[in-house]
């Protein structure tokens, strides 16, 4: 199926590349670089590893490594790479009830809150985040889910964030939509916790061999583009006052040494795109 010129290109992706202000900067810039519209679906992580499965979208944005090997093991995607990093963050009230600061590890943190009997907000939407944060609470050996204090809020990072604001909860977030949403939250950091809170970013081609409609050449512009580097130096450069969102994964080249789209074969093969994952 031929794929028209002036069709937008269509993107799944996590919320949090939506929430911090980062993903409309790229679009910004890849439709001045490449004269296509990016159509968004901002969504968690599951839903768009399942727009993927479904062929409804020709890349997706995800933050679950191993949801996203799943994905591209079942042939549903192709060509995944990493190509961003933050890291996760629990945050809560200022006075701290469950001593959470206090924690050397966010394990003891979330020990810590299960303890206390501590008001905890979850997304429970299947996010990244989400998924996350279920993988944390197995660690810590403290399972909260049916406790009274431990309630999901579903609708997205801002709204979790707002009602642990309002109800004087814990939470987990990134740190790239927390610096950008902060202002008014009665909130603070109190685990940064790098070694276990990691938070790695990848795109990923909808496999054309599964649906006709994807637009494979576009998806695989847009990789080149968020690898390269334009968007490394974008993701680099973008920042809420003197703080960073996000980290590139790869240093970007020189002005004026922007790759164009790749083939099939250099992206097979890794070239200038980075790990094959």
């Amino acid at each position: 199926m031929a794929i028209s010129d002036s069709r937008s290109l269509r993107l799944a992706t996590t919320s949090s590349v939506q929430e911090s202000g980062l993903l409309g900067a790229l679009c910004e810039d890849y439709l001045a670089l490449r004269g296509r519209v990016v159509e968004v679906q901002a969504v968690g992580t599951g839903q768009a590893l399942r727009m993927g499965r479904r062929g409804e979208v020709d890349a997706v944005i995800t933050h679950n490594a191993a949801y996203e090997l799943q994905f591209v093991e079942a042939g549903h995607g192709v060509n995944r790479r990493e190509f961003m990093t933050n890291d996760f963050v629990l945050v809560g009230p200022q006075k701290d009830p469950a001593g959470a600061a206090r924690a050397p590890t966010v394990f003891d943190a979330l020990a810590a809150i299960f303890r206390g009997r501590a008001q905890f907000i979850s997304r429970g939407d299947d996010s990244g985040t989400n998924l996350r944060e279920i993988d944390l609470w197995a660690a810590s050996a403290a399972l909260p889910f049916g406790q009274p204090w431990y309630r999901a809020v579903p609708g997205g990072m801002v709204q979790c964030l707002a009602a642990a604001s309002a109800q004087g909860a814990y939470t987990l977030v990134d740190m790239g939509t927390f610096l950008a949403q902060a202002e008014g939250l009665e909130l603070r950091i109190l685990c940064a916790d790098p070694r276990h809170l990691r938070n790695a970013y990848s795109v990923i081609a909808v496999n054309p061999a599964r649906h006709a409609s994807v637009d494979y050449e576009e998806a695989m512009a847009l990789i080149t583009y968020l690898t390269g580097a334009a968007g490394q130096r974008l993701i680099k450069e973008f920042r809420k006052g003197a703080h960073p969102l996000f980290y590139p994964l790869w240093d970007p080249q020189p002005a004026g040494e922007r790759a164009g789209p790749a083939s099939a074969t250099e992206s097979s093969q890794g070239g200038k795109l980075g790990r094959v994952r």
